[in-house]
């Protein structure tokens, strides 16, 4: 079976707003049983003060524990480097395995 590694750029407006991650499992653009890193860019300033870390981190692993069983959701690794100011946009990284499970295409 041929597997692949799939890429996701998501935008975020906030550390916790994983509304676009969700939107892309409900349109099967995202299967949750592939994901298995999510990388992110958080809004903070990336100091020990950066709260933007823990509560987009938290956030991640509320929305997988919709869509996995608990076990399952505690192996994504979850990835937070916060300090965007001025210079990027917030966003999630979503990586993704396919070909294990159900046939699907993916579509950009």
């Amino acid at each position: 079976m041929t597997r692949r590694a799939i890429v996701h750029r998501i935008s975020a407006s906030a550390p916790d707003d994983v509304s676009g991650i969700e939107a892309a499992i409900a349109s099967q653009r995202i299967d949750p049983k592939g994901v298995i890193a999510v990388l992110a860019k958080t809004e903070g300033n990336g100091l020990v003060n950066d709260f933007s870390r823990g509560h987009a981190s938290l956030a991640l692993s509320l929305l997988f524990e919709r869509h996995l069983a608990t076990d399952e959701a505690a192996r994504v690794c979850l990835v937070m480097s916060g300090g965007t100011e001025g210079a990027m946009a917030p966003h999630w990284l979503v990586f993704e395995r396919a070909g294990f499970g159900r046939h699907r295409t993916h579509q950009p």
